[in-house]
């Protein structure tokens, strides 16, 4: 018995030591995931703000965007306002003529 009492204290020992070194590693994988959980609970919060700043500048564009239809409306406009230019211009030089050839006859 006193062969097996030694034999068993060590054994114990050694599996004393296993589980100490076992605890340890679990430890240090859970400090690991700890970290990892706070760095992309950072990459999240990150990520949300750039989201939101796309969003807001999304939203300044639509509002003060140019359709194709604007430009549409503006170029019939313009072209509108040309013509009656052009058209009193005509009526313009066309009177101003009649009455010079009055005049010099």
């Amino acid at each position: 018995m006193t062969n097996e009492q030694p034999n068993v204290e060590a054994r114990l020992s050694d599996l004393h030591r296993l589980l100490e070194v076992g605890i340890e590693r679990l430890a240090g994988q859970i400090g690991l995931l700890g970290q990892r959980l706070d760095q992309q609970d950072v990459r999240h919060l990150d990520h949300g703000q750039r989201l939101d700043r796309h969003d807001e500048r999304l939203d300044v564009l639509d509002r003060t965007a140019v359709t194709r239809e604007d430009l549409n409306e503006k170029s019939r406009r313009t072209i509108a306002t040309l013509g009656l230019i052009t058209s009193v211009l005509g009526i313009a030089v066309g009177a101003l003529t009649s009455i010079i050839i009055a005049i010099v006859q």
